[in-house]
């Protein structure tokens, strides 16, 4: 039991690391794309405190809860918000994955 929840857990950390990869990336490509498209969009829902990847992240929340402001807006930004949040999904959920059977390998090793 223990040599399956070591293979998940590699498993899911082998996923986790390049999906965030391509999620921090996707979420810039996102920030710059809607700052060029959409630039009154991006300062009303985008903190002006707040800089790169966390104005980006704040903009990806504001219109994952406004889905009428989304479908207002072009295509692409459409598709990469679709994208980007995909991969915040998978990586959230790969990262659950491999915190539970860490977790899980140890309780039943013992050691925890």
């Amino acid at each position: 039991m223990i040599a399956i929840l070591q293979t998940i857990f590699a498993l899911a950390l082998l996923l986790c690391l390049p999906v965030y990869a391509l999620y921090f990336m996707a979420l810039y490509s996102y920030g710059r794309l809607l700052e060029q498209s959409h630039p009154d969009v991006y300062r009303r829902i985008a903190a002006p405190s707040d800089t790169g990847l966390t104005r980006s992240y704040a903009a990806l929340q504001a219109l994952h809860k406004d889905r009428a402001l989304l479908a207002s807006l072009t295509q692409p930004i459409q598709s990469e918000f679709r994208f980007t949040y995909r991969l915040l999904l998978i990586g959230m959920c790969s990262f659950m994955v491999m915190l539970f059977t860490g977790l899980a390998g140890a309780v039943i090793a013992g050691k925890a």
